[in-house]
Parts: C-alpha cells; structure tokens; sequence
C-alpha cells in the first residue's frame, strides 16, 4: 500500500487558512484536560469533528503535560486513546521550531517527542502509539531528520531512529529506562540506530555511514561530560550495554527470566540469601504461581512473522464506490488504510468522519489498531466505510449524549422556581421535552 504523506502538525511554524478550525477546539480541550477534567475533554472530542492534525496536537500535548494523580493518568490514557480513535496519526512529522536555526532543520515525529519527556507515563502512551501503528523500528522508517549547513556549502544529514533518538535528546534519564523497555519491545535495534549522510555544494553524497547505540551514548557524554556523574545515566547506559551483551532484546529477556529461575532455586536450598525481605519472600516461595506471574512481566518479543501480502476493498456505503488496497497481512494496521482511503476523499476528509465495520457484523466499530491478520481478513475481503453519524455506534453516541442533555435540562426545570409549585411531574417532564424536542 502506498500511504499518503501525513500533514505537518500547524504548530510548525507555518501559517495556515483554516488556523481558526483548529486551535479554537483543541485549546477548548485542552483547558479541559489541564483543569483535570479529562472526562469533559472525552466527550468534546466525541461530539466534535476534528481534523488530523488537531487530534495529533491534543495527543502530544496530552502526553507531554505532567500529573501526579494515577486516577488522572488512567483517565487521560483513556483520552490517547480516544484521540487515536477518532483519527490522531500516530507517525504525523513536524518541525521542532525551538532548535531550529539558519543553520539547522530539526523533523521528527510524535513518538520521538513523547519518547524524551520525563511524564510519568510516557511509557504507556508509547505502548499505545506502537499498537496503533507508530514506527519504532528504524529499519522501516527514519523517525527523525536532522540537517546541518557545513561550511563549505554542503549539508551533513542526521536520521536518528526513536531510541537513539531519545538517547540524544531526553531531559532526564529518571525515566528512561522505562521508555526503552517499551521501544525494545515494540521493535527498536541497537544497530544502525543512527545514520550519517554528507552531501557537497552540488547535493552530490561525499559519504554515508551508519552509527550503533555506543555511538550514540558516546555522543552524549561528549556534549554534557556531567553525565558521568549521573547515577540514573549510568544505570540507563549499564541497561542497555547488558541488551547489547545478550544479543538482541529478546535474549536479553531470556536470560533474566533464566536468572530469576536460578536465583530462586538457590534460594530454596539456602545457597542465596537476601537482606530485602520481598524479595527474599519471593525466591523462597514455593507457590510456582505467584514466581510464574512475575516471570510473565518480562514477555520476549515474538519472533517476527513471514510478511504476507494481499488485497483488501473499502466499500463507501454511501454509493458502493470501491477503493483497493495492497497490504502486508501481518504488519499493516487497518488505521493506516483508513487514513489513506479518506486522504483521497473530496468531501468528509477527516478520518473521524468515518466509521468502518466488516459486512458480517456490520454494528462493530472497525478501531483501526487491528491488522488483517487480527481479524481474519483474506485476499480481496471488503470492510464497509460509513459516516459515524449514520453508523450505529454513532447514533447510539447521539442518542445517549441527548438523553444526558435532557436529563440536565429536566435537573434545571426543576430547581427553577416556575416549577417548583407544579402538581404534576409529569407536565413540567413534557414541557421540558418539548423545550428540547427530545421524545420522551
């Protein structure tokens, strides 16, 4: 399949027609989600048709705005998850303004972003960005672009894959080991993490080389030599030189999982021992279950599946209009085919327009995260495209939204004085649903 370039998001710096669509909704919601009321913010971006490149805003500045509450982080996980629902792109790139100069263009992506921030759960967000499609392996996609002007006239071009990426670019590293446990596990290297292209004056390449995580580490403790000094630097660069050790993340997981096996045998027969109580408990333990469940907090990535390639068909259902795909069965997320078919729309052009469902179960709302290979597709197998205000959970949506403002409005009728001294119910009920032309 061939995808359709994302819009930059409209924070880059440049100008935009339609400026006041965008930033009037999003900084509505994103009040909303400031003040803690996540839950508000949900149901703004519900009702509201948003474009692309809004949602993707409100994605990156939910998941670099600060919380302490777990009750608000569980909410506003909820929230990314809505927003990549409703249409947010994962992979949108966009110029860093802040550190771009006249002798320097920073591009990189939202992953890349959220991956340097010191939130709290960060990780999680890049859980749900890798589910959703977001590219973490740098064999597939560079994820960031760097440009330098040499002073010759030429150009020195960096392309950093989001580990290196954040490597490069964190503000701590309190946190960041959390992050690279999520991007090993979603597909990130060790190798070629960085590659160096130079060009002359003419645009003709002088030399290209590609650079692992050592080179990368190493840079860093060059620009800022405190680093040495910084005990979670140490620990995040010893983390990763033992995934270097192993091989490969997954053997790298193996081998601690072999540990936690052989530590607790020799706890049982009094050949180890531990000062720290827990965890003293949990290696003598002999309840296998409990040992098993904490092992199961350490998965290995699965090996990678032979790619398959096929076709899909989206159906308009509006006119029976049909649009073919070809994709990797495996890999593909449906998210991405969505966004493409929309993208070659003239009218309705946001993808949170649409809502897309299998003609077997033409009332399951199709969330975009799933491959082919999720849902069973075959070769030339048809997924249904339907505006969301005419698909059923759509209208299940408005339904429950205007019971909620009638029962509000009923709430209010009440407590007004014209009806507190009303003998019937169910009058003031029947003028309030004429009010609101809702049948009751």
């Amino acid at each position: 399949m061939t995808e359709v370039p994302p819009p930059r998001l409209p924070f880059d710096g440049e100008s935009s027609s339609d400026e006041d669509v965008i930033t009037a909704p999003a900084n509505e919601v994103l009040r909303a989600v400031c003040t803690g009321d996540v839950e508000g913010a949900c149901q703004l971006v519900a009702s509201r048709d948003l474009s692309e490149d809004t949602l993707t805003e409100l994605l990156l500045e939910t998941a670099l705005h600060h919380t302490l509450h777990h009750q608000d982080i569980e909410a506003r996980i909820r929230f990314v998850r809505l927003l990549l629902t409703r249409g947010a792109n994962p992979n949108c790139p966009f110029l860093v303004t802040s550190l771009t100069t006249a002798a320097q263009t920073h591009e990189t992506t939202l992953i890349c972003q959220i991956s340097t921030s010191t939130c709290q759960y960060s990780p999680r967000v890049i859980d749900l960005l890798i589910t959703w499609g977001a590219y973490a392996d740098h064999t597939r996609h560079t994820c960031s672009k760097i440009t330098y002007l040499l002073a010759n006239g030429g150009k020195e071009t960096y392309r950093y894959s989001v580990l290196a990426y954040a490597v490069a670019f964190a503000r701590q590293f309190r946190r960041l080991r959390a992050v690279a446990l999520a991007l090993l596990s979603g597909g990130s290297t060790l190798d070629a993490c960085v590659r160096i292209r130079v060009k002359d004056a003419q645009g003709a390449q002088v030399t290209s080389r590609s650079e692992s995580i050592e080179w990368v580490l190493g840079e860093r403790e060059r620009r800022k030599p405190s680093l040495v000094n910084n005990e979670h630097y140490l620990a995040f660069k010893a983390f990763l030189l033992s995934v270097r050790a192993a091989g490969d993340y997954r053997s790298f997981v193996i081998e601690q999982r072999r540990s936690c096996a052989l530590m607790r045998h020799l706890a049982i027969r009094g050949r180890a021992t531990t000062h720290d109580g827990p965890l003293g408990f949990l290696a003598r333990t002999g309840e296998a279950g409990l040992f098993r469940r904490v092992l199961s907090y350490l998965p290995p990535r699965p090996l990678p599946r032979p790619s398959i390639r096929y076709h899909i068909r989206i159906r308009r259902a509006d006119n029976g209009e049909v649009t073919y795909f070809r994709v990797e069965h495996d890999t593909t997320k449906l998210a991405n085919v969505f966004r493409a078919w929309v993208a070659s729309l003239e009218d309705h052009p946001y993808t949170a327009q649409w809502a897309f469902s299998l003609p077997a179960s033409p009332e399951v709302l199709l969330e975009g995260f799933q491959t082919g290979a999720d849902l069973g597709l075959k070769d030339d197998d048809v997924i249904d495209a339907m505006l969301y205000a005419e698909h059923p959970a759509g209208l299940r949506e408005q339904a429950a939204a205007a019971a909620d403002a009638a029962r509000q409005y009923l709430e209010h009728l009440r407590a007004d004085e014209r009806f507190r001294g009303a003998e019937d119910a169910e009058e003031a009920i029947a003028h309030a649903a004429a009010a609101m032309n809702v049948s009751m």
